[in-house]
This record gives structure tokens, C-alpha cells and sequence, in this order.
């Protein structure tokens, strides 16, 4: 047997993994230095050999693994040969393989045996075919997030310390990280409780900005409710390209430790380092079905798909008892459904939403407001296709009734991921016990007050503590102040668009219901009325009971407001209509002058 062979290759990635690897094992007794041997695929075609650097070297029964980034090699899905080629160019080691199922790699069985098969758990940097244990060795501390990239200009880069679930609370003091240039010592009084986890970092207002919450220590900044920690050697002055962190006990005994980019020989890590990440990017140790930790001291216990971006959130899977569940479609019953239950809200409401143009809906949330309920919107902030006038208008008057509103946008100055590709959640907890989940954005075709018209979509209001509160906490991490997506009213105006001034009304009547409806109003009062009390009434038909109460005391006050809102005009305000806009005058024929039109005449 040839002192190093192929042990596993991973061929066509796709969701699990994001790149090809090829991995090499040495069987033997002795060290094997690989500086001038070359990886390859097909003999005289294909890709470019690369040569493995000098001062390579794999350890008697360790593991190296090359990923497609460095070796520039790419594997075809449908059958290729992988080749291990010696300094004389030799062909040390190869394999042909056929098809290749996705995420599947094709590996020996046992390691370094004669067998071959496929793995429908890729194991790079470990035993083919043995699944991480899952559980540190001892109920040990272990490093659970490293943050070792950070974005140009931020100085918080972090290492999060966990306390596995079952484990005894820990006195920290006498601790210590560590890395290749620097070390943080944990203060006096810092404990760390079962099944917690501790962040320390450089600065914890930077921190605040891309993860959205304080970390528990900082070593260099000023942060208000942070606790400073001793530290040398700038720390965390950690390698972008390549580096180890080392959790040591008071004792200077290494409890765990962590490698990537660059081999690392130190205790508690054996085999290659975890593949190099992005700016940006977090390295995350792995969890098990149970959710415990995976702890066998090897890049397996890092999968690259594991990663994720700095502040993005990471809510497992959880499942609640519901007491009582109410469903409903649109457009038959979704308006009728939501509408009531914002009617019923006492304490509190929070509203994530895709795209909020629904002036029936917004007035019902505001007449909340105006009953003392504490009011919580969060909107996206670059929908395909952009912000309407109307949805601008929304926010405005959300945000001028006392209600908290902000959108999730891309912010250029940061210079930055976006933590979200977009908002897309559509959910309103109310009460803290009920949470409405619908599949529309609450606009008028998705949630029309008129039943006759609308899309087909689906909705569920569920009372159950257990999920507002989870939902809660999502509403909650997406929306935390001082995040660099998260951008509030009316600082949001340079993403989300300024308010207008006035705004034409969106709605998807046909306009001849909407004119018979007026024609109704003046039928019942039975005597003209002037533009602004007609444009009064026409605003009841819209926003229905709650157009009264969101608008004061005064009358004057209350139709202004609707004018500027609704885009109905008085007599000094009127203007032309362009043919074929939505609004409530009718369209003018086509080669007919548009005379003024006022609701009165």
C-alpha cells in the first residue's frame, strides 16, 4: 500500500456543502512530508495538477483534505478520476468513479482499506462513515462560535464559550483564551451558568451593530453594561486566512480548541484545519439530532455548512400546544379574521410584513395605538418592483400615531452582508397569546375588505403562548435596534422612500363600485355636502370604523388629514385626473378636455 492514498472525494456539492474536497490518509507509522506531490483528475486533459506545497505534512493515521478553492480541481457529476501523483510523477494512488449523488462523496471502507463506496454523510477530516459524537468528552467547556473576519473598520471579532445543558455552573476566573499573536483572561465574578453561552469580543458597540444584542465581556471598548476583560497582544487580533483559538483552564490546560485556514499541532484538535471563511462569515461547531454539541477535535465538528453570516439568527426547530386554532382564506374571510382580532388587542401588537398597503387594515392599528396598545412594525425595505406612495404614506401615519415602525434594508455605509436576502415573514402577534400567519401581504389584494375580489391565499390565528413567544423572540432579533439592517422611522426615508405629501388611495374596487359608493353617502344624507365632509364619509367607506377614531377631535383636523391621506380634494385643492388612474373621480374620455371635479357637484 502506497504511504498515502485517497481516502475520500466529495464530487458534486450542493446544499450541505458548498465546494469539492478531495482527502488523503496515511495509513502508516511515520510522517509523511507531501511538499512536490500533486493532486490531480483525468491523465491529459481535464484540470491543471496542483502541486502540493512544500512543508505539507500528514501525520501516521491522520487525515488532510484539499477543497476545490485551493486546488482550482474540478470533478465532473457524471464520473471522473481522482489521482494522487508522487515527486517523480507517478501515479501513487487513484480512483475512477461513475454518476455522483449530490452531497454524497465517495470514500474508502474502512479507512485506507481496499473497499470503495458511496457516504451519504461526508466526513471530511475524519473516519469514513463514523458520525461525530455528539456530546463534549467530560461535560467539558466547549468554543462554540468563532468570529475571526470581521468587516473593515469593526473590532468584533469573537470566540462564544458554551456551557453544554447538564453541566454545573462554571466559575470563569482564572480562564483564558488564546491565539497565535494574543490571550484574554476572564475578570473575577464571571460565571457561566448550564446550557449558556458567553461572547467576548473587542468592542461591544460593534458587536451590538452586527449581532444585535451586547456581548458578556470586551476587552477594548466602552461599552455601557459591558464588563472589561484583561487581555494581551491586541487581543483579538485573530488571522483572516489562518489561525487556532485555544480555551485554557485556570490550570493552563487546554480544555478545546479550534483551527482553520492553517494546520495546527496543538492539543485539542487533531487533523487538518476547518475550511477558511469569508469576511463576514461565523464558524459554528456542529449540533446533533439531540441537540448537543459534536466534540471529536476535528474540522468534522465544523462543517462548512455550518456557517453563517455575522448576526443572522439560529431559532432551532420547536413545536407548541395550541389551544385554539382559526383558519381562513382570502379573499372570503382573511380581512373579517385580522381585522377582528386587531380590534381585540389590549396590550400589545408586533407586525412583521413583506409589503403593509392596506388602509382598512392600517387604520385598525392605529385606532390600537390610540387605545394605549404598544404598536411594533417591521417592514421590508426593498420589496421587488419598490415602495408605492401608499405604503410610505402607512408608515407615515403609523409612525405619527406613537407607533414604532422600521424596515430590514440593505445599508451601504456598513459595508456589509445582508443578514436576509429579505423579509419575507408574514406574521402579527397579538397579546403576547395570538399569532396571525397568513401567506399575503396585508395590501388590498391580498387582504381585500370587499370579499368579491382578491387573490387566493390562506391564513391561521393560532392562541398559543408558546408560539407568540417564539415568534416573539424572531420579531425581536430582526428588528433589535442598533442591528446595520435595521433602520427606523423616518431614518428609514433614504431606503424606504421620503412620505408624500399626498397620496391617491390604491384599491382594487372596480371604480364604478367605488363611485356608486359615494353616490350612496349623498343618498343617504340626502343633501349636498361640501368636498371635505364628503371626503370624510368616502374615508369610512375605506378605513371603516376606525377612520373616526384615529383622526381627533376636530373635524377640520380629521378631513384634512384624509384629504392628504386619501387624495380627495375640497374645492381649493382640486386638480386634474390623468385617464385611467385609480382613484375616486371618475376617468374622462379619451379627446375630452378633464374638467375640475368636486365631490359636492
Amino acid at each position: 500500500m502506497p504511504a498515502v492514498v485517497i481516502n475520500e472525494f466529495l464530487p458534486a456539492p450542493r446544499t450541505i456543502f458548498t465546494s469539492e474536497w478531495i482527502e488523503l490518509f496515511n495509513p502508516g507509522d511515520l510522517s509523511v512530508q507531501l511538499g512536490g506531490w500533486a493532486l490531480d483528475d483525468i491523465p491529459n486533459g481535464g484540470s491543471k495538477p496542483f502541486m502540493i506545497p512544500d512543508g505539507t505534512a500528514i501525520a501516521p493515521g491522520s487525515f488532510l483534505v484539499f477543497y476545490n478553492s485551493t486546488t482550482r480541481i474540478s470533478l465532473n457529476n457524471d464520473g471522473d478520476t481522482v489521482r494522487l501523483l508522487d515527486p517523480t510523477g507517478g501515479v501513487a494512488d487513484e480512483y475512477s468513479y461513475g454518476p455522483a449523488g449530490y452531497d454524497a462523496s465517495v470514500g474508502r471502507s474502512p479507512d485506507g482499506g481496499p473497499g470503495w463506496q458511496s457516504f451519504t454523510a461526508p466526513t471530511p477530516g475524519a473516519p469514513n462513515g463514523a458520525p461525530p459524537a455528539f456530546g463534549p468528552a467530560g461535560n467539558a467547556l466547549l468554543i462554540t462560535q468563532v468570529f475571526y473576519f470581521a468587516y473593515p473598520g469593526k473590532n468584533d471579532e469573537f470566540v462564544a464559550v458554551s456551557n453544554p445543558p447538564g453541566n454545573e455552573d462554571v466559575d470563569l476566573y482564572g480562564w483564558s483564551i488564546t491565539d497565535d499573536r494574543s490571550s484574554v483572561s476572564f475578570p473575577p465574578d464571571t460565571t457561566l451558568p448550564s446550557g449558556a453561552t458567553l461572547y467576548i469580543t473587542g468592542n461591544g458597540s460593534d458587536f451590538l451593530g452586527d449581532c444585535g444584542f451586547l456581548p458578556g465581556l470586551e476587552t477594548s471598548g466602552s461599552s455601557a453594561g459591558v464588563r472589561q476583560a484583561p487581555a494581551s497582544g491586541g487581543w483579538p487580533a485573530l488571522g483572516n486566512t489562518g489561525g487556532a483559538v485555544a480555551l485554557r483552564n485556570p490550570g493552563d490546560e487546554t480544555v478545546d480548541a479550534f483551527a482553520w485556514g492553517r494546520a495546527f499541532n496543538g492539543s485539542g484538535w487533531t487533523g487538518p484545519p476547518a475550511q477558511g471563511l469569508l469576511d463576514g462569515e461565523v464558524a459554528r461547531r456542529a449540533r446533533g439530532p439531540g441537540g448537543g454539541w459534536a466534540d471529536t477535535n476535528t474540522s468534522g465538528d465544523w462543517p462548512l455548512a455550518g456557517r453563517t453570516v455575522v448576526g443572522r439568527s439560529d431559532f432551532p426547530l420547536a413545536g407548541f400546544d395550541a389551544g385554539k386554532v382559526r383558519t381562513f382564506v382570502s379573499p372570503d374571510s382573511s380581512y373579517s379574521a385580522i381585522s377582528s382580532e386587531l380590534d381585540g388587542a389590549r396590550s400589545s401588537i408586533r407586525l412583521s410584513m413583506y409589503q403593509l398597503e392596506s388602509w382598512p387594515l392600517a387604520g385598525r392599528l392605529v385606532a390600537a395605538r390610540q387605545r394605549g396598545v404598544d404598536v411594533r412594525v417591521l417592514l421590508e425595505g426593498a420589496p421587488v418592483g419598490g415602495v408605492l406612495d401608499q405604503e410610505r404614506a402607512i408608515v407615515r401615519l403609523l409612525a405619527e400615531s406613537g407607533a414604532s415602525v422600521a424596515c430590514l434594508a440593505p445599508n451601504a455605509s456598513a459595508r456589509s452582508d445582508d443578514r436576509y436576502s429579505f423579509l419575507h415573514a408574514k406574521y402579527c402577534l397579538i397579546d403576547g397569546r395570538v399569532s396571525i400567519v397568513t401567506s399575503e401581504n396585508w395590501k388590498p389584494s391580498g387582504v381585500p375588505k370587499d370579499t368579491s375580489y382578491g387573490n387566493r391565499g390562506w391564513g391561521a390565528v393560532v392562541e398559543s403562548a408558546g408560539l407568540a413567544g417564539y415568534l416573539s423572540a424572531v420579531f425581536d432579533a430582526d428588528s433589535a435596534t442598533g442591528q446595520r439592517d435595521v433602520i427606523p422611522y423616518p431614518d428609514m426615508s433614504g431606503v424606504f422612500g421620503p412620505p408624500p405629501g399626498r397620496v391617491r388611495a390604491q384599491h382594487h374596487r372596480p371604480r364604478r363600485r367605488l363611485q356608486a359608493a359615494v353616490r350612496q353617502i349623498r343618498v343617504r344624507r340626502r343633501a349636498r355636502v361640501g368636498g371635505a365632509l364628503a371626503g370624510h364619509l368616502v374615508a369610512c367607506e375605506l378605513l371603516g370604523p376606525g377612520a373616526h377614531r384615529f383622526c381627533g377631535e376636530d373635524a377640520v383636523r380629521r378631513t384634512a388629514v384624509l384629504h392628504t391621506l386619501l387624495g380627495l380634494r375640497s374645492r381649493e385643492a382640486s386638480e386634474r385626473v390623468p385617464r385611467g388612474r385609480r382613484g375616486c373621480r371618475p376617468a374622462r374620455r379619451s379627446g375630452t378636455p378633464a374638467p375640475r371635479r368636486h365631490l359636492h357637484r
